[in-house]
């Protein structure tokens, strides 16, 4: 995931936070991206099969599908209601 040939997790939780966990080489240290609070706890985060879209589901029944710019900024595209 993420077009610069590093890695990157994603992660959620209770704390309702989605957070990206970036590492640009092996090796390198991970820096973390806090990418969206939430009002609800979020309780899932998928990758799509190529990487490019991250899915996220609130526990209200919102998911949100989220995309990383040419700019390296992650913004959310769309917003499916439960």
């Amino acid at each position: 995931p993420g077009g610069g040939g590093g890695s990157v997790i994603a992660t959620c939780g209770e704390d309702k936070e989605v957070c990206l966990w970036c590492q640009a080489a092996a090796g390198a240290p991970w820096t973390l991206k806090r990418l969206h609070s939430s009002d609800t706890v979020v309780w899932r985060v998928s990758w799509s099969v190529d990487g490019s879209v991250l899915a996220t589901t609130s526990a209200e029944g919102t998911t949100m599908l989220w995309k990383e710019g040419m700019d390296g900024v992650w913004k959310a595209t769309e917003t499916l209601p439960a």
